[in-house]
């Protein structure tokens, strides 16, 4: 498994199952979740392994766990069933099927209050967050995805998909891109060289190639596609977000919810510092909601031996003051329901519903319950429906 990546792993256990194999790949299977937990193909193939194993209830186990997670993604939910139906678990099938009914009428009462696509851009991160978003929500999104190296392909399920191939700076201009042989780290920017001694970091950081690049403004890039707001942006520029955000503080104005990675200690020349980010958000009327750390060790003789190192950046979640973004969009059931499913777009579903309750005045009950069971999926299961197992996974009783 750690020589190969999570979807090289995913296709060697598909075959060791076409093949027999059932130990083998369930070996693999079961290491991808300790790398994802939530991983569909993994659980399903496990489903697979384990009732190809005699063992039916733990293949109903891992169906079980899928269900829970995802009963938005219909597609997910029909393999469930069609699996379901192949172990002869008629009953369970039948309800997941229901499950994905109901979800599919909640998702048509959430998009019916929008007029208009919801604006949700990625630059420079591998969008995944918008990717999970299922079909039935995605084809209310205009998706506009920034990959600096390559040609996204297009995303069929969403309403709109507009690929940015171009590299974001600051500023428009001419520029040399720094392609590192640890592709994450790649920046317009120069490293600091300090920063890579300090944290040993030097071999991750070389540069693989220079390409020189023509750059646009991200303000100039959405313009271009006929974006002049955004309901949510996240960023993953290597030293820029900072500096992007201020130029295009006019888009993400409106925006519900802004994420993008800032550093504590600035690893390039020129990047800002965490602070200065923050207040400038804050002069927009955003607040901190969230912080994902990443701590780095000191390249120290025993550093292998400790745990604790240094907190280095954070992905930070910021979301627009709730009042300062209803007298902006208007204090209306759209302006609410666009800010949530911001909010739940980034993680924060406990968040968007806080202000589902504080607004209820404005959202109507049923929209209010469709809203609840999209945002938070285990919301729509209680007791007695589904119970723990020793697995830990759950299971429909």
């Amino acid at each position: 498994m750690a020589e190969m990546s999570v979807d090289e792993a995913l296709d060697r256990a598909n075959a060791d199952i076409q093949a027999g194999r059932h130990q083998e790949a369930r070996n693999l299977l079961e290491a991808i979740l300790k790398v994802e937990d939530k991983n569909s193909r993994a659980l399903i193939g496990l489903s697979v392994v384990s009732f190809q194993q005699g063992d039916l209830p733990n293949a109903v186990n891992y169906i079980s766990a899928i269900v829970l997670e995802n009963p938005f993604d219909s597609d997910l939910l029909g393999t469930c069933s069609a699996l379901l139906r192949s172990f002869s678990v008629e009953e369970f099938a039948d309800r997941v099927e229901a499950i994905s009914d109901d979800a599919k009428k909640d998702a048509r009462t959430i998009t019916a209050c929008l007029d208009g696509f919801l604006n949700m851009a990625d630059f420079g991160s591998s969008g995944e967050a918008i990717v999970r978003v299922p079909s039935e929500i995605a084809s209310a999104i205009h998706f506009i995805s920034l990959d600096a190296l390559s040609v996204c392909s297009n995303r069929s399920k969403f309403g709109r998909y507009s690929p940015i191939n171009c590299v974001i700076a600051p500023t428009a201009g001419d520029y040399e891109f720094r392609e590192k042989h640890f592709i994450y780290a790649s920046s317009l920017l120069e490293d600091k060289q300090e920063i890579l001694e300090a944290f040993g970091l030097r071999d991750l950081a070389r540069v693989k190639a220079v390409h020189k690049v023509k750059a646009k403004r991200m303000s100039d890039a959405l313009d271009e596609i006929g974006v002049s707001g955004l309901d949510y942006f996240k960023s993953d520029l290597e030293g820029i977000d900072g500096l992007v955000l201020r130029d295009a503080r006019q888009h993400i104005a409106g925006a519900a919810v802004v994420q993008a990675e800032l550093r504590f200690m600035p690893a390039y020349e020129g990047e800002p510092h965490f602070d200065e980010t923050v207040a400038y958000m804050r002069g927009q009327d955003f607040e901190v909601l969230h912080l994902t750390n990443e701590n780095w060790r000191y390249a120290t003789r025993h550093r292998d031996h400790m745990a604790r190192g240094r907190t280095v950046f954070a992905d930070t979640v910021f979301v627009k003051n709730i009042d300062t973004y209803l007298s902006l969009q208007g204090r209306s059931t759209e302006a609410v329901v666009r800010y949530c499913l911001a909010c739940g777009v980034s993680g924060n579903a406990n968040y968007a519903e806080f202000i589902l309750e504080k607004h209820k005045e404005l959202v109507p009950c049923d929209l209010v319950a469709a809203l609840v069971n999209y945002l938070i999926p285990k919301a729509r299961f209680g007791q007695p429906q589904f119970a723990k197992t020793r697995l830990g996974h759950v299971a429909m009783s």
